[in-house]
């Protein structure tokens, strides 16, 4: 016989133990479930810029500097704009699951999810259309090769 089929002392705090690590086992589960339902959908994908970079590394020396350029000086714009659609998404989000529903507040909140999407379309043409402007003929194909293949990526 051994310490735990005689019901001994050992046996006692071996199933203490073993219950109080089960306990804190389920509540750390538990807890990563409660949190990660409540706090949304989480941002996918990668950091803000991160296209930039990858655009201008495909591009010759001096137009991928180009291209930052135009990237910096209209960042603060393109920043606010994500930032505009986002919280516009959020706003359509809540707008759909209220209750009771409206079409009408669901149509508003798309609207101005629409105009936000807009602000950044334009930042970012604001962007391309500088950039292009300083880059060699070289780097302006280039670009162009890879928003074509972007487009046709897509549909």
């Amino acid at each position: 016989m051994n310490a735990f089929s005689t019901g001994g002392k050992a046996g006692r705090v071996a199933l203490f133990l073993s219950a109080a690590l089960n306990l804190v086992l389920v509540s750390a589960i538990a807890v990563h479930f409660y949190r990660g339902y409540n706090e949304g959908p989480r941002r996918a994908g990668p950091p803000p810029g991160f296209g930039i970079e990858r655009m201008a590394g495909r591009l010759p020396g001096t137009d991928a500097d180009v291209l930052r350029k135009a990237y910096a000086q209209h960042e603060s714009e393109i920043k606010a704009a994500q930032a505009g659609l986002r919280e516009a998404r959020g706003k359509v989000r809540t707008a759909l699951e209220a209750e009771p529903f409206s079409a009408d507040a669901v149509k508003e909140a798309m609207n101005k999810m629409d105009d936000q999407r807009d602000q950044l379309s334009t930042a970012l043409r604001a962007v391309f259309t500088g950039a292009a402007a300083e880059m060699s003929h070289e780097g302006r194909v280039r670009r162009s090769e890879e928003h074509t293949s972007e487009l046709q990526s897509r549909f």
